[in-house]
């Protein structure tokens, strides 16, 4: 974050400016500039900051393809059902 003007890109005011940005933050929507870091999911650029103060742990698991999922008795069992029939027909041939 700039000490000057508080913000972790720097608007064209302000003397630590770095010029053109170089991507756009997904999340803060300001300019990423040279020699800043940042991070690149899939085809989004995110300041440093921004992903890992801005997003909490199941949000950034979701930007990363990760979503949340409810486990199920019943895909359990058809599973577990589709399982067995592969072993009977190993034992049958």
């Amino acid at each position: 974050m700039c000490s000057i003007c508080n913000q972790f890109s720097c608007p064209e005011l302000c003397p630590n400016h770095g010029g053109k940005s170089i991507y756009v933050c997904s999340y803060c929507k300001e300019g990423i500039y040279n020699g800043e870091s940042y991070y690149k999911l899939g085809s989004s650029y995110f300041h440093k900051e921004c992903l890992l103060d801005g997003y909490d742990k199941e949000e950034l698991l979701s930007l990363l393809g990760a979503p949340v999922r409810r486990a199920s008795e019943i895909e359990v069992s058809f599973y577990a059902t589709y399982l067995s029939g592969i072993d009977r027909r190993k034992d049958g041939e």
